[in-house]
C-alpha cells in the first residue's frame, strides 16, 4: 500500500495473469479425462487411447485422443454380409451400362410426334355506329321579343310647399343681473412661511466606496495561484493510474481521460471567478452600509426641524382660513338675493315661449292635412300601376309556356335519336360477342392438341431413362450404421479462480483509501462542477494570454491560439464577436464575456 503521499504501487497482472491462465489448462486436462470415457454396449464398445505429441504450431507437447469403434461380433458378421451383397448388385448394375448407352444412343424422335396446334384468329369485330348526331336539335327559338320589359308611367307627386313661413323662431326676454360685488379684495392670499431645511451636511460621512475590475482580478488570481498545485498533483495522479492500467501515451482511452480532467479544472477555475465577484460585491455592500447609515441620521435630524418650522405654518394657515370663512358668508347673501331677481325675469320668459309654441302647433296642422292629400293621390296612383304590372307578367308566362312546348318538343326528337344509337351498339356488341366465343372454342381445341404432343415427349423420355433408373435402383441398397452409443452426463467444466480479478479489486481498494485520504485537498475546487453541453462558453480577451491570430472566421472575426486559465485553446475573442454578432456574446455575472461557439 502507497503512504500518505503517493499512490499505492500497480499490482503484477501479467504474473497474475499467467497464474489463472495455468489454473485453466489444468482444468481443461481435467474435464478431458472426465468426458472420455470407455463404453461397452450389447452392439458393442468405445474406448479411447492417448499419446504425447508436439503442436507443430506452439511447438508445445500436447496429448492426442484416438477414438475406437468395435461392433460385437454378430453385427460384425451381418457387416460383412451386406457389404459383399452391395458389392454383387454393384457389378450388377455395371452391366446395365450398355443398355443405358444403346438407348441414349438414338436421338429424340420429333417426327412422329403430333404437330402443335394454333388457335385461329378472332373475326372482324365491329367497332363503328351510324352517326345519329347530325339529326339532334341543338337550338330553340327564345321568344324573347314577346316579353313586356317595361311600360310607361307618370309616377307619385314628388313636392309640396314647406309652410314654415309664420313660425316663431324666437322669444323677447329681460337681461339678467350678472355682475355685483365679489369682496374678493377682503380675502387673506398669504401667509407667513417658517424657513426649512432643504439640505444635508454630509461632509463627515464615510466616502462612496468604489469596486473595479482590478480588485476583482486580484481575489481571481489569489484563487487560481492556490488552485494551480492541486490542479498539477491532479493531473500527475491521473498519468500514473493510466499507465498502471495500461494505457499508452497519446492512445484514445488516455486522451479521453485528460479531457475530462482538463474538463473539470476548467469549471473549478470558472468557479473561482465567480467568487471573486461575490467577494468584491460582499465587500462594497459593507462600504455601502456604513455611508448609508450616516446618511439616515443626518435626514433624521432635518426632518425633525421641518416639522418644528411646519406646525408654526398650519397655526398661521388656520386663522387666515378663519378670515376667509366670514368673508364667504357675506359673498353668499349678496348672490341669493340677486338671484331671486333673475328667478322673476324667467318667469316671463317661459309665458312668451308657450306663446309662440301654440302659433307653431296651428301651423304644423295645416301642413299635416295638406301632405294627407298629397299621399291619397299617390295611392291612386300605385294601383294603377300594379294593374299594369299584373297584365305584363301574364303576357310574359304565355310566352315563357310557349318557350318550353318548343323545347320538349325537341328534346323528344333528340331521345329518339340516342334510342336507334344504342339499338345499332347492342347489335354490334352481341356480334362481337359470338366472335369472342368462337376464337375460345378454336383456343381450347389447340390446347387439347398440345397436350397430347407433351404427352408424346414424356413417354419417349420416361423410355430413354428406364434402364439408367433400374441401374440406379440397384446401387441404392441399405447399408449397416454405426451402433449408437448410450449418453451420460459429461462432466462440467469448473471455474478457474479469478486470480487476474481478485487482484484488481485489491488494488482497487487500496486506490480507493488513498483518494478518500487526498480529498480533502480539493475543497476550494468545489463539487461537481462540470462545463456540461452548454454553447456559451468564456471566450474575454482578459482571461487569455499569448495570443497568437492562425485563421479568420466566415463571419470575419479572427481566430487565435490562446492559454486562458492555464490550457492551450484555439477560439475566437468576444469582443470582436461582440462587434460584428452581438447576438452571440453576453456577459458572465462575474463580469467577463462569453461566447455561444454553437452559433457560430
Amino acid at each position: 500500500m502507497g503512504g500518505k503521499g503517493s499512490a499505492p504501487p500497480p499490482p503484477d497482472y501479467i504474473g497474475a495473469a499467467n497464474t489463472q491462465a495455468a489454473a485453466s489448462k489444468e482444468l481443461t486436462n481435467i474435464q478431458n479425462f472426465a468426458n472420455r470415457p470407455t463404453i461397452n454396449t450389447p452392439f458393442g464398445s468405445q474406448s479411447w487411447q492417448t499419446s504425447s505429441q508436439i503442436d507443430p504450431a506452439t511447438g508445445q507437447q500436447v496429448t492426442s485422443w484416438t477414438q475406437n469403434n468395435t461392433l460385437a461380433p454378430a453385427l460384425q458378421s451381418a457387416l460383412n454380409a451386406q457389404i459383399g451383397l452391395q458389392n454383387d448388385r454393384s457389378q450388377l448394375a455395371g452391366n446395365f451400362m450398355d443398355r443405358v448407352a444403346s438407348e441414349y444412343q438414338r436421338p429424340f424422335d420429333y417426327a412422329n410426334l403430333p404437330q402443335m396446334a394454333e388457335a385461329n384468329p378472332v373475326g372482324n369485330l365491329q367497332t363503328g355506329v351510324a352517326d345519329y348526331a347530325r339529326g339532334l336539335q341543338t337550338g330553340v327559338d327564345s321568344r324573347a321579343n314577346n316579353v313586356v320589359s317595361g311600360f310607361n308611367f307618370a309616377g307619385p307627386q314628388m313636392g309640396m310647399s314647406p309652410m314654415t313661413g309664420g313660425l316663431n323662431y324666437g322669444v323677447s326676454q329681460q337681461p339678467l343681473n350678472t355682475g355685483f360685488n365679489g369682496m374678493t379684495g377682503d380675502l387673506t392670499r398669504g401667509t407667513g412661511t417658517e424657513s426649512v431645511q432643504r439640505s444635508l451636511a454630509t461632509g463627515d460621512n464615510p466616502m462612496l466606496p468604489q469596486i473595479d475590475g482590478g480588485f476583482r482580478d486580484q481575489v481571481a488570481t489569489q484563487l487560481m495561484t492556490r488552485m494551480q498545485p492541486v490542479h498539477d498533483y491532479q493531473r500527475q495522479q491521473l498519468e500514473t493510474r493510466l499507465a498502471n492500467q495500461g494505457f499508452d501515451l497519446g492512445s484514445e482511452g488516455y486522451k479521453r481521460a485528460l479531457d475530462e480532467l482538463n474538463q473539470r479544472q476548467a469549471a473549478e477555475r470558472f468557479n473561482a471567478l465567480d467568487q471573486s465577484g461575490a467577494e468584491a460585491q460582499r465587500l462594497f455592500g459593507m462600504q455601502m452600509g456604513a455611508r448609508q447609515q450616516a446618511f439616515n441620521e443626518d435626514v433624521t435630524g432635518g426632518n425633525f426641524f421641518n416639522q418644528a418650522a411646519n406646525q408654526a405654518f398650519n397655526q398661521g394657515l388656520s386663522a387666515n382660513q378663519f378670515a376667509n370663512q366670514a368673508t364667504g358668508q357675506a359673498f353668499n347673501q349678496a348672490m341669493q338675493a340677486q338671484q331671486a331677481g333673475n328667478q322673476a325675469l324667467g318667469q316671463q320668459f317661459q309665458q312668451n315661449v308657450t306663446n309662440a309654441n301654440l302659433n307653431n302647433q296651428a301651423i304644423n296642422q295645416a301642413y299635416g292635412q295638406t301632405l294627407g292629400a298629397f299621399n291619397f293621390g299617390n295611392q291612386a296612383q300605385n294601383q294603377a300601376y300594379n294593374q299594369m304590372m299584373g297584365q305584363a307578367n301574364l303576357a310574359n308566362q304565355a310566352a315563357g309556356q310557349a318557350f318550353n312546348q318548343d323545347l320538349q318538343a325537341r328534346q323528344f326528337g333528340n331521345q329518339a335519336l340516342g334510342q336507334a344509337s344504342a339499338l345499332d351498339i347492342a347489335r354490334m356488341q352481341a356480334q362481337n360477342q359470338a366472335a369472342a366465343q368462337q376464337f375460345g372454342l378454336n383456343q381450347q381445341f389447340a390446347d387439347a392438341r398440345n397436350r397430347l404432343r407433351q404427352q408424346a415427349i414424356a413417354e419417349q423420355m420416361q423410355r430413354r431413362g428406364m434402364s439408367l433408373n433400374e441401374m440406379n435402383a440397384l446401387l441404392s441398397g441399405q447399408q449397416v450404421n454405426m451402433p449408437n452409443m448410450p449418453s451420460f452426463a459429461a462432466a462440467q467444466r469448473s471455474e478457474t479462480p479469478n486470480i487476474l480479478g481478485a487482484t484488481q479489486m485489491g488494488y482497487d481498494a487500496a486506490l480507493g483509501s488513498y483518494n478518500a485520504q487526498q480529498a480533502g485537498f480539493g475543497n476550494l475546487l468545489g463539487a461537481g462542477a462540470q462545463l456540461g453541453s452548454a454553447a456559451f462558453m468564456f471566450s474575454d480577451r482578459r482571461l487569455k494570454s499569448g495570443i497568437k491570430r492562425v485563421g479568420t472566421h466566415a463571419i470575419g472575426v479572427g481566430i487565435y491560439d490562446y492559454t486562458m486559465m492555464g490550457m492551450p485553446q484555439r477560439g475566437v475573442i468576444a469582443q470582436e464577436v461582440e462587434r460584428v454578432r452581438p447576438d452571440l456574446v453576453k456577459r458572465h455575472a462575474n463580469g467577463y464575456l462569453m461566447v455561444n461557439y454553437g452559433g457560430l
